[in-house]
């Protein structure tokens, strides 16, 4: 179902001239850092958690020096990424019913087989509960529902008896702020207002704003400003890729922003860094989405592990935590948890996530059973 009316873009190719330009390097197909970026972005989640879950959270170096977690500013570079390749989505087929499907088959499938996994095999491992009384808990089918829809009120941390009650699957609680900025998305496009020259650096620097004032006033616990965050990054995101003809490219402007960031240090204010910080991230992680080439880009071979990771990672690390007597250093669990949930990644990425994928093209039901089986 294609919509009319929505304004279009210059699709001219690019000169050579613009050849560091945004548009001319994705010419280049699936020849990207995207899976690269997103399974280390992935990877300091679980970094992060490590040292949370293991009461060692202040001594994180990126938490010391800018306010924010290395799994925040992973989440901030997620919702980056998310906002170019939503957007390049949408550009491509320019359907409603499409862009919603492509959307659920990315996030659900692999979320349902997470959600099944921590009820039916770490739940009954690890409550203190009897295991009729835990299956028959109001708590575990809220699990169940609300983290199954991501729509109804938002996720639900804890399961009965596990952990102590401590969240099993905290890294969730994200997820409805994504499937938020794709509504938002699908809405500005369907209307023509993504196109429209004012409409995202408007969302962009009002959101960026917020944000700003919040975190000059020491507000970072509130949920608005973390929210007004989470727009900056995902549409700034989108707007590199409105713009992709004349958003540039280039090593020195790459550079000049790290040297800037590496400066901030000497300031004083640690909020004035967590802003630069959050300023500089969608550029940034477009730069190394794209420049960076040689033997780097060989992992796009491998597949899309960062999604598995992150909605496997805290259920791992809870369960090593648990398993070595609630004491561990953050190192050994990290190390520890990275290994397990990568296995658990690999395992979801071929055996399910690329499977459910591959309806997006065929607009079929396709089967999840191996080819032998079907």
């Amino acid at each position: 179902m294609c919509l009319g009316g929505i304004m279009s873009e210059d699709k001219t190719q690019p000169s050579p001239s613009d050849s560091s330009s945004i548009a001319a390097h994705s010419q280049r197909g699936r020849d990207n850092n995207f899976n690269l970026i997103r399974v280390i972005a992935a990877s300091l989640v679980l970094w992060t958690h490590a040292f949370g879950f293991t009461g060692n959270g202040q001594a994180e170096l990126l938490k010391a020096n800018f306010n924010i977690s290395f799994g925040s500013w992973a989440v901030d570079i997620f919702f980056v990424l998310s906002g170019f390749l939503v957007a390049k989505s949408w550009d491509r087929q320019k359907s409603v019913r499409a862009f919603v499907w492509a959307r659920a088959l990315r996030i659900y499938p692999g979320l349902w087989a997470c959600i099944l996994m921590c009820v039916a095999l770490l739940g009954p491992a690890f409550t203190s509960l009897s295991l009729t009384t835990y299956l028959t808990h109001v708590d575990t089918l809220k699990f169940l529902l609300a983290n199954g829809t991501l729509l109804l009120k938002g996720v639900f941390p804890s399961l009965p008896g596990v952990f102590g009650g401590s969240p099993v699957n905290s890294p969730l609680w994200t997820l409805p702020y994504e499937l938020r900025m794709y509504l938002v998305l699908l809405l500005l496009a369907w209307s023509g207002l993504l196109y429209r020259r004012a409409v995202l650096p408007v969302m962009v620097v009002l959101a960026f704003a917020i944000f700003s004032w919040a975190a000059i006033e020491g507000r970072h616990e509130d949920k608005l400003p973390e929210y007004c965050r989470f727009i900056f990054c995902f549409f700034s995101g989108a707007w590199l890729y409105v713009r992709r003809e004349s958003v540039q490219l280039r090593p020195t402007t790459f550079f000049a922003v790290l040297m800037l960031l590496g400066l901030s240090l000497v300031m004083s204010s640690i909020s004035w860094r967590l802003i630069l910080l959050t300023a500089a991230t969608p550029y940034l992680a477009i730069f190394l989405a794209f420049v960076p080439a040689g033997p780097v880009r060989a992992y796009n071979a491998l597949g899309d592990y960062s999604y598995g990771v992150y909605i496997y990672g805290a259920p791992v690390q809870m369960s090593v935590l648990a398993l070595a007597g609630g004491s561990m250093t953050p190192i050994a669990n990290f190390a520890w948890s990275m290994c397990i949930a990568l296995v658990l990644a690999v395992a979801s990425w071929h055996l399910l996530e690329s499977r459910a994928l591959q309806m997006k093209s065929s607009g079929k039901a396709f089967s999840l059973l191996p080819r032998s089986l079907r």
